[in-house]
């Protein structure tokens, strides 16, 4: 029968295995700080699209506004076009110079 003696991890194993785990400390770091990264610009993203809707929403109501606008100035041609003065008539029942309105 033979007898096999267990070795001591030898210094180099060690350093190797300190080397190793400092290195997936780093990694583990670097993948946080990737996330919060990604989280921000989802964030971002997310901000960006929330202004995008209020765009759209304010130009709604300025295209409503420009409408009412438009039907209100429709409505003073409409009310203008009713009391056209004729040629020479300063106030609709008087000529100028005085004689009577034809």
């Amino acid at each position: 029968m033979t007898i096999v003696k267990e070795q001591a991890p030898s210094r180099e194993s060690l350093q190797n295995m300190s080397r190793s785990f400092a290195e997936s400390a780093q990694s583990a770091a670097a993948n946080t700080e990737l996330l919060s990264g990604v989280d921000q610009a989802a964030n971002a993203m997310e901000s960006i699209r929330e202004a995008g809707d209020q765009n759209v929403e304010g130009m709604k109501d300025m295209e409503s506004a420009a409408q009412g606008l438009k039907d209100l100035g429709q409505h003073i041609a409409d009310l203008i076009g009713r009391y056209t003065l004729k040629s020479g008539v300063t106030d609709g029942r008087t000529p100028r110079g005085g004689g009577e309105a034809p």
